[in-house]
């Protein structure tokens, strides 16, 4: 507590906020040191001097700089009817996401902790922006630097929100408009059975005309609900303890109402999930569904339409209380997860303080395997994520991440998932220390599935010419594990502390072996691949320095749609990506950070209207949509190791014919095609590439048998 205490107070004293104020001047908050809170004596030197070093340490933090941008955020309050509201404070924080996947070597020193609470405190109060509306309720936050940001909306007397939610997080050019509702401070009183002040609860009002929820904390039997006018029925709750219902109505103008409010033992149910040999389990989920009178029992409807308790982690018990199961006749499961297989269900009449307690037998039903996870000096693992699939044609056909429970030591009890004709069952487990490991099995045959995990590989990459680009801020990793398709075993984007302002990022910990790094693009809520390199991970950290890939803009006019009309920019193979930008009021958009290409620019929702660009392009392209006529086939190649790689073909080669015949329309393109496939043994393919053309012959059947792990894919294009 002391520890809490003295980081609590060090935010506070180094504490710093920029304000804008209507005409957007900004001015500082002043900075005081407060006196250090004094610690619990220690009776020990060394202590009193640690102390005081972490003291000065933190004194001696800079406060950052805001950072600045050219990016803005547009938007309006308006009261219910529309009229502009002139004076609201309207607050935009800059998100400040932390990583994850990370594991350091050594734990943080309690100075370290501190260190990094009160700079994390002070980054965020550096990077929050202010600003008041105008006469006409319009506001606008300026010179903003590009990412996520949490925007509220504050005026005395008024709840503002935008679409229900009064926090919206987004980012620059997303418009938002607040609406502004009058509200008036309801004082709640909430008192015990014995009529002593209730501690900390929850205060619901619930609208009797909208059905709306409001909710507010109780501390020491007080609480505020800021309401509109309405009539409300309040109710207040701390497990296992609830009030009845009292009617509130809140009239525009006259004194506010209030409310008090006695809690009493609370109906509902509850009980404790047991496995065999006595275990409790902690880590799953109680389902109750409410039968009509004479329904006969579903336990396809529980997991889907029932109401859900967790199991306590410490005891393993549920409790569901009034308002989730009032008196009744239920039909009552534990399911592994929230939406999970069954492990056991049963009908139950509910009436006040009904307990039920679930027996799950062992070994249980058929449906489920044993999972047995190691690491790699034969340890147990615990820490761990499990995943199921049915996997067809390599790739998941279905999957489930509420497939497992932990019962002992690195020993799961798994789902399997439902497999259909041609599919295998696979388990996948995935650690924060080792990575991510698959295994195959025969549900039918196998009653034990074992995973180990070797010595995991991290990589720490370079991304040589970042620092100064206009990628900065905006570029993530992944790290692409062979097999089951594009499928990310690893990924940091730029909200996940990604590459830092030297251009280098952490990936990993993952299985050494063979994989593939890609990098991408993040930005107005599109992510898309701009590079990728074939690496060999060794068990143990190592280090890869690669340059910044050419990123190009592409600049469209686009004088004969109304503005705010979506333009959409698709490139497809193996490095699909799709990006929307608006017309602008001067009839133009612009595309930024486009890898050199083929693609395709559409209007949104409007079929036909499409033409091909290339990036680079010299000036702006004139967006004139046509039919697009395809008279060819762009291959694109995701594995160089693949079955279209082994074939003879790269990346972006262009098929113009097939069989001796060159393509020169869709629909003849398409019948050749279609006859070649259905034809046994190879076929060969005229091959346009780099100004050349060459013959590659391919056996089209195993292609289309191959799927996904081909390798590639093919796209219709026009030359």
């Amino acid at each position: 507590m002391p520890v809490l205490l003295f980081a609590a107070a060090a935010a506070g004293f180094l504490g710093g906020m920029i304000v804008r104020g209507p005409a957007g001047e900004e001015r500082t908050a002043r900075h005081e040191r407060q006196p250090a809170p004094v610690l619990a004596a220690q009776g020990r030197e060394d202590s009193r001097r640690e102390r005081g070093a972490l003291g000065q340490a933190l004194a001696s933090l800079p406060l950052p700089e805001p950072l600045r941008g050219s990016c803005r955020i547009d938007g309006t309050v308006r009261t219910v009817d529309g009229k502009g509201v002139r004076g609201a404070l309207v607050r935009a924080v800059l998100e400040q996401e932390q990583g994850c996947g990370e594991g350091d070597a050594q734990p943080p020193t309690l100075e370290e902790e501190v260190r990094a609470l009160v700079r994390s405190r002070l980054e965020r109060q550096a990077n929050t922006h202010e600003v008041m509306s105008d006469a006409a309720g319009r506001f606008a936050l300026t010179a903003l630097p590009y990412g996520e940001y949490a925007l509220s909306g504050h005026l005395a007397g008024y709840r503002l929100s935008a679409g229900d939610e009064e926090v919206v997080t987004l980012r620059p050019g997303d418009p938002v408009a607040f609406i502004a509702e009058a509200v008036r401070d309801v004082a709640v009183l909430v008192v015990l059975p014995d009529g002593a002040p209730a501690g900390q609860c929850l205060v619901t009002a619930t609208g009797e005309s909208d059905e709306e929820c409001r909710e507010a904390p109780c501390r020491a039997g007080r609480a505020t609900l800021r309401l509109p006018a309405g009539v409300y029925l309040v109710t207040a709750h701390e497990q296992p303890l609830l009030s009845d219902p009292v009617r509130v109505v809140v009239a525009p103008e006259g004194p506010a109402p209030e409310a008090t409010l006695q809690l009493r033992p609370s109906a509902g149910l509850g009980g404790r999930v047991i496995l065999a040999q006595g275990k409790l389990l902690d880590q799953v989920f109680v389902h109750a569904l409410r039968l009509g009178a004479g329904e006969e029992p579903d336990p396809d409807r529980l997991v889907g339409e029932g109401v859900i308790a967790a199991t306590d982690t410490e005891g393993g018990t549920y409790q569901f209380d009034e308002e989730e199961v009032p008196q009744g006749r239920y039909l009552v499961g534990v399911g592994m997860g929230s939406g999970g297989s069954l492990l056991a269900w049963r009908v139950v009449d509910v009436s006040p303080n009904t307990r039920c307690d679930f027996d799950i037998p062992w070994p249980p039903a058929k449906g489920f395997v044993t999972l047995r996870v190691a690491g790699p000096s034969g340890e147990a693992v615990n820490d761990i994520q499990v995943r199921t699939g049915a996997v067809s044609e390599g790739w998941f056909a279905s999957f489930s991440e509420d497939a497992a429970i932990r019962i002992g030591e690195g020993v799961f009890l798994v789902a399997h998932a439902p497999t259909g004709a041609n599919e295998r069952n696979l388990v996948e487990a995935v650690s924060g220390e080792f990575g991510l490991k698959r295994a195959y099995y025969d549900p039918d045959r196998d009653r034990t599935v074992n995973i180990r995990f070797g010595e995991p590989a991290r990589l720490t990459l370079h991304l040589r010419g970042l620092a100064g680009s206009a990628c900065e801020g905006l570029l993530g990793a992944a790290l692409v594990a062979p097999g089951l398709g594009e499928e990310d075993i690893w990924q940091l984007g730029p909200g996940d502390r990604g590459f830092d302002r030297e251009g280098t990022i952490p990936l990993g910990p993952v299985e050494s072996g063979s994989c593939r790094l890609v990098l991408y693009v993040w930005m107005h809520n599109h992510d898309y691949e701009i590079a990728r390199h074939d690496v060999d991970l060794r068990p143990g950290t190592q280090e890869l320095t690669i340059p910044l890939p050419t990123l190009h803009p592409l600049a469209v006019r686009a004088p004969n749609l109304r503005a705010g009309t979506s333009l959409v920019l698709e490139r497809g193979g193996g490095s699909w990506m799709s990006v929307t930008r608006r017309v602008r009021e001067e009839g133009t958009a612009t595309f930024a950070l486009l890898p050199a290409g083929r693609y395709t620019l559409r209007q949104e929702d409007v079929y036909g209207a499409a033409m091909e660009v290339t990036v680079p392009h010299a000036g702006a392209v004139a967006f004139e949509p046509r039919a697009l006529a395809f008279n060819a086939i762009h291959v694109s190649i995701a594995d160089r190791e693949g079955l279209l790689a082994r074939a003879g073909f790269l990346d972006n080669d262009l098929i113009v014919g097939i069989n001796g015949t060159e393509f020169s329309g869709q629909g003849q393109m398409q019948l050749l095609a279609v006859k070649a496939a259905a034809t046994p043994g190879t076929a060969t393919l005229t091959v346009e590439r780099a100004g050349r053309r060459l013959q590659i012959k391919l056996d089209l059947q195993a292609v289309l048998a191959a799927g996904e792990s081909a390798g590639g894919g093919f796209e219709a294009v026009t030359r």
